[in-house]
């Protein structure tokens, strides 16, 4: 929105208070010939609410309703205030609402408030999809089209008029208070994140002044002044409990084609806080957009400076505007920025804090031209330890310089390094690490990429254009354990017990929009808490890293320790082109087993159809009798239609969901022979046999959840005990449990 249509839309909001109020002013003296006694009356103030609202409600979409109306001259007061959204509901109410003002400044083309109060207003927000709010339908013009010709037709008589002309209504608002408000905000656009849907302030007290126009403007010259001072405080119940307040203060003057003013924002909520002080100057004639809009003429004449000096996010604001966020310290902001319009550039300077880092950025930005004419970013003693929850100790700096310019990427043209110095990472040295990349219009170009982390050594190169890409990497591993506890050294679970050492090759080719990525690792010695696996061996294949659901995965272990049991042979394999999957596991030692999965993805990718689910050992083959599906999402894993069928009327059926808060399982066992299990899913040296038939129902919560289970085994063995013999059913209902042996 241009400078000038927010005055202009002020202007036409005071005048339609204004001449509601002369209206009122003007019947009250008609109805006594001239007094204003009779309209004092509750039977004269009746009247004028009958003459008023009719008016106002023909003029909105909405509707106001106004239980009882009182009316002395220079003072109206309201009581029982609504106003409707044009679907009936309300929008706002109050109390009561007490204007006193001054009539003859109407008649003067000055609205002259002299002191407003508001008494327990509320306010019912709700923001849609678009981004409309039910305030701005309510308030919207009831004939928009009438409104739009009005405004044309007064814009063409009065041209001369207004901010540069001397003649435009002033308004002066001498006092304010609101206390004892509600606010309650609904959002429903869908990028607004989930736990900023739902805003609740109460007890909002509000003082406020201004004025725009009156004395001590020069129209011709210095345009009209204006001036707010506004102060809030509330406290916050959803979503966050905590108090927040909120002061604004700015002054200048407005003119046709000109602003310029002054201004400080201070708000606080909670432990979080900032002030910002800043001002614009129209320098040039024009129509100033802040910033210009890219395409269009950015030279401008606006000039413009915001000074942070106090900007600071509390951990508890943080994890609810990103409740992903390990961040545990406080984060401080603090800096200038400016822009100039004739030159069309702009310039910051910033610097964040948290906990003994610090990160200073200066850029300097030619939006006419689209460059960066420069970038700079320095960060010192970064301590992954002090900013982030289980972080490792650390010591890290880094320093990032970029330049280049180019409206596309075919025209880009600039260069950018990044070097970080040696340092530590949870108690091992770490760097030197650098990268060097430059773009020429449409080529570009990683000439230099060497990084020294615990435990490994990365280097790369590569180069694309708008046809081709071809980059290559190494990861040579010299140590796992060193990487993996220079990551977990902050951990509350301490650091796992890892080993091993190999290489891993990297190679991303192809288009550029469509790259296929290619992956080779062989790892020796490797070792994770209590598992040995003397060589692993991996390649991977991902046709279209867009799709990387549909690639190709082949690992081979010739031999795994699991400290109680050994593996010999183990191979998986994965395929999966468009939406077909399929998998095969192959183990042939301590016994022979397979598995082989095929199925497809379901419609969105949160689905997966499975159609075959064998299962083949020495003892029985275990095929799926129908279609599984497996279904997962941000709240919800689920199996439907798990049914397993081997020989020997053997069958395992299995319904399953478990979400956030709550499970729920179905599961039922029939004549499964127990001494047909495979060996290598039970615990060594366990001799079981048997036929067992079962059922298992759970729901409710996943702490607590309810049970019934019935449970026969017969010709049953356990270790050396023989022929047993079980029928038994049990029943757990929150914390009482029963059941039969």
């Amino acid at each position: 929105m241009s400078q000038t249509r927010r005055p202009r839309k002020l202007a036409k909001a005071a005048k339609v208070v204004a001449g509601v109020l002369a209206a009122l002013t003007v019947a009250a003296a008609l109805m006594v010939g001239g007094g204003l006694s009779l309209a004092r009356t509750a039977w004269g103030a009746e009247k004028l609410r009958q003459f008023a609202l009719p008016r106002v409600n023909a003029a909105i979409a909405g509707q106001v309703d106004v239980r009882s109306f009182r009316f002395f001259g220079d003072r109206i007061v309201l009581d029982g205030l609504v106003l409707r959204d044009p679907e009936g509901d309300v929008v706002a109410r109050a109390k009561r609402v007490d204007v006193a003002f001054s009539p003859l400044g109407l008649f003067q083309g000055r609205l002259n408030l002299r002191e407003v109060n508001v008494d327990e207003p509320t306010f019912a927000l709700r923001l849609s999809k678009s981004g409309e709010t039910n305030l701005d339908r309510a308030l919207a013009s009831r004939n928009p089209s009438a409104d739009a010709d009005g405004a044309r037709a007064s814009h063409a008589a009065g041209a001369s008029h207004g901010a540069d002309g001397g003649e435009a209504m002033s308004i002066e608002l001498g006092a304010l208070a609101i206390r004892g408000a509600i606010v309650e905000l609904l959002d429903e656009r869908p990028e607004t994140a989930a736990a900023l849907q739902h805003v609740r302030i109460v007890g909002v007290q509000v003082q406020a002044a201004g004025r725009y126009g009156g004395d001590g403007g020069d129209g011709s010259a210095g345009g009209t002044p204006f001036g707010v001072h506004l102060e809030l405080r509330g406290e916050a119940v959803e979503p966050l409990r905590t108090p927040v307040s909120l002061t604004i203060a700015s002054k200048g003057t407005h003119g046709k084609r000109k602003i310029n003013g002054a201004g400080t924002v201070d708000a606080t909520i909670g432990d979080s806080g900032a002030r910002i002080e800043g001002e614009v100057q129209a320098l040039s004639p024009g129509t100033p957009d802040l910033p210009p809009a890219s395409g269009a003429d950015t030279k401008s004449g606006i000039t413009a400076r915001v000074n942070i000096e106090r900007f600071r996010v509390a951990p508890a604001l943080i994890r609810l505007l990103a409740p992903a966020s390990p961040i545990k310290v406080p984060v401080t902001m603090s800096g200038r920025a400016t822009w100039d319009g004739p030159t069309s550039k702009a310039v910051a300077n910033l610097r964040l804090a948290a906990a003994g880092t610090t990160v200073d950025v200066n850029a300097s930005i030619d939006v006419a031209r689209q460059s960066v004419d420069g970038l700079k970013v320095r960060a010192r003693g970064i301590d992954l330890g002090r900013l982030i929850a289980e972080g490792p100790p650390s010591d890290v700096s880094f320093d990032l310089e970029a330049h280049g310019a180019g409206k596309t990427l075919e025209t880009l043209r600039g260069a950018a390094t990044l070097h970080i110095p040696p340092g530590r990472l949870g108690g091992h040295a770490i760097g030197p690490i650098r990268l060097r990349a430059d773009a020429d219009r449409g080529r570009y170009k990683v000439m230099d990429l060497v990084a020294v982390v615990p435990g490994a050594r990365i280097s790369g190169a590569g180069e694309a254009t708008a046809d081709t890409i071809a980059f290559r990497a190494a990861v040579d591993v010299k140590d796992l354990g060193h990487t993996v506890s220079s990551v977990t050294a902050g951990s509350t679970a301490g650091s796992p017990r890892a080993s091993g050492r190999g290489r891993i090759d990297l190679a991303l080719t192809g288009n550029p929009r469509a790259p296929s990525l290619q992956v080779k690792g062989h790892l020796v010695a490797l070792g994770w808490q209590d598992i040995r696996v003397p060589r692993l061996d991996v390649t991977a294949d991902v046709a279209d890293i867009r799709k990387p659901l549909a690639s190709s995965l082949n690992l081979n272990v010739p031999e795994a320790d699991f400290g109680v049991r050994r593996f010999r042979g183990l191979s998986v394999v994965l395929r999966a082109a468009g939406p077909r999957i399929e998998a095969h596991l192959a183990l042939a030692a301590p016994e022979t087993l397979r598995l082989d999965v095929a199925g497809a993805w379901g419609p969105g990718g949160s689905e997966i159809v499975f159609h075959q689910l064998d299962l083949t050992s020495r003892q029985a083959t275990w095929r799926s009798a129908k279609s599984m599906r497996l279904v997962f999402g941000d709240d919800v894993l689920r199996v439907v239609g798990l049914d397993l069928r081997a020989e020997g009327a053997q069958q395992v059926r299995v319904d399953f969901e478990k979400r956030t808060r709550s499970v729920r399982a179905d599961i039922a066992v029939s004549a499964l022979d127990l001494g047909k299990l495979p060996a290598s899913l039970l615990p060594p040296k366990l001799r079981v046999a048997g036929q067992i038939t079962a059922e298992i129902h759970v729901k409710g919560r996943r702490d607590r959840p309810d049970m019934e289970t019935r449970v026969a085994l017969a010709n049953g063995r356990i270790g050396n005990l023989r022929d047993i013999a079980l029928d038994a059913d049990a029943r757990i209902d929150g914390s009482r449990a029963e059941g039969r042996l």
